[in-house]
């Protein structure tokens, strides 16, 4: 796990595969100790987004590390492919570390975006419970395995 260093300046991420979990907390230790997340070092904004890049095409050697970011507009990230709502090898994991933080945090969400057509997914945790998750990567019979809960109102 890497943490993203915070004297520094947040940059756009724009990877093909971009995976992350919000949080509304700037309690970035809190929520590496929710998640488990263990061994960490800083890195410059500029580091982390070339090892996202890296990551995002490494498959599952890439499920390895995250990307924690200090509290931007109130929100602590973590970045990196293990983070994906909807992949078979992390999807459960993800509904329960998002419930988890969402019972400490109020609300926690993971996040799937895929810019080659790839399609998304998301996550919605509150007060300890799923509200919602949703795929739409173009594998309708996958993509409903994942989905779970009502449409949110955005989604309407």
């Amino acid at each position: 796990m890497v943490q993203i260093s915070t004297d520094d300046h947040p940059l756009p991420l724009s990877t093909c595969w971009l995976c992350w979990i919000a949080v509304p907390t700037g309690d970035q230790a809190g929520v590496m100790a929710t998640l488990g997340l263990t061994r960490s070092r800083s890195v410059t904004f500029a580091e982390a987004t070339d090892v996202i890049e890296d990551d995002g095409h490494a498959g599952t050697d890439g499920l390895a590390r995250v990307y924690v970011s200090p509290e931007l507009d109130g929100w602590t990230l973590v970045i990196g492919p293990w983070c994906d709502p909807c992949n078979d090898e992390t999807s459960d994991e993800m509904l329960r570390l998002c419930a988890d933080l969402s019972t400490r945090y109020g609300q926690a969400q993971a996040y799937y975006y895929g810019m080659q057509g790839d399609g998304s997914a998301w996550l919605i945790a509150e007060d300890g419970a799923v509200v919602r998750r949703y795929c739409e990567t173009g594998a309708p019979d996958e993509d409903a395995i994942f989905t779970l809960g009502q449409p949110l109102p955005l989604e309407r």
